[in-house]
Order: C-alpha cells, then structure tokens, then sequence
C-alpha cells in the first residue's frame, strides 16, 4: 500500500513539474517574441498601418506645409496640427526635414510625433494591471512595456533551467527522461505549423503573428529538430538503464 502511494505521489510530482517545465517554456518564449514585437523599429510600421486612422492628417500635413516651413525659417520652434486625438506639436526639425512631395509631410508626422507619443506613454499601473484593463492594453505598444519584457527574460529562463534539471532528475530510468523531453519539444516546435493556421483567421492578428513567428520560428524549428532527436536517442536506450548505471557505465 505504501509503495503504491509513493508511486503515486512520484507521478504526481512529476506531472506537475512537466506542466512547469512547459508552462515556463511557453511563457519565455512568448515573452522573447513580444519583446522582439514591442522593440521601437519593429513596432512602427504596424502601429502606424493598424492604429493611426486619422485618414485626414496627411492632407492636413501637405496642406499646413507651406505655412510651417515658413513659420520655422522665421525663428519658430514648433509649430501645431490638429488630429483626431487633439493638437500635436510638431517641432521645427520635423518640418525642415520633411519635403514638398505630397503626404510627406503627413507621414513624418504620424512616424515622429504621433507613434512617438504612444510610443513614449507612461502608463500609470504595473505591465500585468494594465494587460487586465482594456484600455490600457497599448502597454504592449510602449517603450514601458518593452522594457518589462526585457527585464524579466532573464528570470524566465533561469527558472526553465532549473524546472528543467528539476524534472530531469525525477526519472530514475533516462529511456523515460529523453522520451518525456522529446516529447515536450517537439509538441512546442510544432506549433509552429499550428500558428499558419491560426494567424489566417484575422488581418490584424495574422500580421502581428506573422511578425512575432519570424522571430520565432527558426527558435521553434531548433525545439521540433531538438524534440525528435531526443525520442530517437530513447529507442537505443535500454529501458531499465537508470542514471546511475549510465554514469558508472562511462565512468568506469
């Protein structure tokens, strides 16, 4: 009775250091992608395309041109445009630097002052609070949120190390070892494929992921590849092969 409660009480142990090991996995991975998302040259292109829907402020732009350029070359320092969200400054440089060809105007202004002042916004409520409240969400558009991913990585994968050595070392026989790690990456890497079909279902989401899995991909390939090898390796082990007849095998 005692031995069946303590293999019992093993598998659990195990079980609930796979789905760790796996959570851990999957956290750090999605954090190292939407770090790579949230990164200020990465972000611009798709903030501008999907959240600046001012139709307007381009034909505002080659319309105030002319204005602004001759106000900057009299001395101002900036000058001011309305958009949908209020007046924005925009400095002197930005108009300077800008050209008469048209909507160039409009353009460096939703890159430099528009997607900046997202960009730059300090939310006032820590990475997590604001992804719970929807109208704070754009955290994962900020330099703020950026930051976040940034910092906690690190942790991320110090902690799947350890949850990996954790659960390498909860199997007495290595056969089991290599399958149940080869099993779990090769389940990762292969969302790889799950994702071509999941990213097809909206314009939005399919252009986000397709961002996110470019960075991710050759990562998820590596776990796939990785994955494989492991369950191939565990045929040629014997079943009944532990770690420490392995280790005296090689060592003596």
């Amino acid at each position: 009775m005692k031995k069946k409660t303590f293999k019992l009480l093993n598998k659990l142990k195990i079980l609930i250091i796979y789905f760790m090991f796996i959570t851990l996995i999957i956290t750090s991975l999605l954090t190292f992608s939407f770090s790579y998302f949230s990164e200020k040259d990465v972000m611009k292109d798709f903030y501008i395309s999907h959240y600046l829907n001012d139709s307007t402020l381009k034909e505002k732009g080659a319309t105030l041109y002319d204005l602004h350029k001759q106000n900057c070359l009299k001395g101002y320092t900036e000058q001011i445009i309305p958009t949908n969200n209020g007046n924005k400054t925009v400095s002197c440089g930005i108009v300077l630097d800008s050209s008469t060809t048209k909507f160039n105007y409009g353009l460096k202004i939703e890159e430099f002052v528009i997607f900046e002042d997202q960009y730059n916004k300090n939310y006032q409520c820590t990475f997590l609070q604001c992804l719970m409240s929807k109208e704070n969400r754009k955290i994962i558009y900020t330099s703020q949120g950026n930051f976040y991913l940034n910092n906690v990585k690190m942790f991320l994968i110090l902690g799947t190390i350890i949850c990996g050595l954790l659960f390498l070392i909860s199997f007495d026989h290595i056969k089991s070892a290599l399958n149940a790690f080869g099993f779990a990456f090769f389940t990762i890497g292969s969302s790889f494929f799950i994702s071509k079909l999941f990213s097809s279902q909206f314009s939005i989401v399919n252009e986000a992921l397709n961002i996110i899995f470019e960075y991710l991909n050759p990562i998820l390939i590596i776990f796939m590849i990785t994955g494989l090898f492991l369950i191939i390796m565990g045929l040629f082990i014997e079943k009944e092969e532990t770690w420490g007849s392995f280790i005296e095998k090689h060592l003596n």
